[in-house]
């Protein structure tokens, strides 16, 4: 959101230039606003977090309180509740308030752990390697615990503890966005993109021993329902 005012701005002194502002969930007068729904992905890493989890307490670190992340908090809860006979629950959100300090990501992770987490799903950006060092350390000295890679594809960052990443398509993205704008069919509004389209998606990590056939089957036909309850509400 912190683009929206300016956007506006340039879109009003500039009217036959197109501006694109991503990660922004509301309306820019003259602009496209783009909001990546990571919701529906995060329910995913919900949704297995909550096959994987022993203590029955998944945990969430990001970097900021901020909508899009607070989305991804939100989605996690609903996708431990997806599983009939999941009995897992997430613990408050931590904050770090830092997108690039490691150590302030680390420290997060170590209290989420302490307090019985045994799955971590983080969004801290650049801070993320402190996320997986915690986690590594904690299966070093015994614990099985697991985490999440957010944004890219992070699996192969720790992929002994990593099982899955919430993944955002922006290289798709933005070339649909700008093939829309070269044949003039893209008009100032608010663009929602997620699970259709794969515009946003949990890639599972295959090379993490914990990730089975059964599992990823059950992510597959879950990520269908989601699927297809868009549809039916569309």
């Amino acid at each position: 959101g912190e683009f929206e005012k300016v956007a506006a701005d340039a879109a009003k002194a500039f009217p036959k230039t197109i501006f694109i502002v991503g990660g922004c969930s509301n309306e820019i007068p003259g602009a496209v606003s783009v909001d990546f729904l990571t919701s529906d992905a995060s329910k995913l890493v919900g949704f297995l977090a909550g096959r994987l989890s022993i203590t029955g307490k998944v945990a969430f670190v990001g970097a900021d309180p901020v909508p899009p992340l607070q989305s991804c908090y939100d989605g996690l809860v609903d996708g431990l509740q997806l599983g009939s006979d999941s009995t897992a629950r997430a613990l408050p959100a931590l904050w770090t308030n830092s997108w690039d300090s490691p150590t302030a990501a680390r420290e997060k992770t170590e209290t989420a752990i302490a307090a019985g987490a045994d799955v971590i799903f983080q969004d801290v950006d650049a801070a993320a390697r402190g996320v997986f060092q915690a986690v590594q350390d904690a299966n070093k000295n015994g614990k099985r615990v697991y985490a999440f890679g957010c944004n890219s594809n992070q699996n192969a960052m720790a992929s002994e503890v990593i099982v899955g990443s919430v993944v955002l398509n922006i290289q798709k993205a933005y070339l649909d966005l700008a093939s829309k704008a070269k044949d003039g069919s893209l008009k100032p509004g608010s663009i929602k993109l997620g699970l259709e389209g794969q515009y946003v998606d949990l890639v599972i990590n295959d090379k993490n021993p914990a990730i089975t056939d059964d599992l990823r089957k059950q992510v597959d036909e879950m990520r269908k329902k989601l699927l297809e309850g868009k549809k039916r509400t569309q």
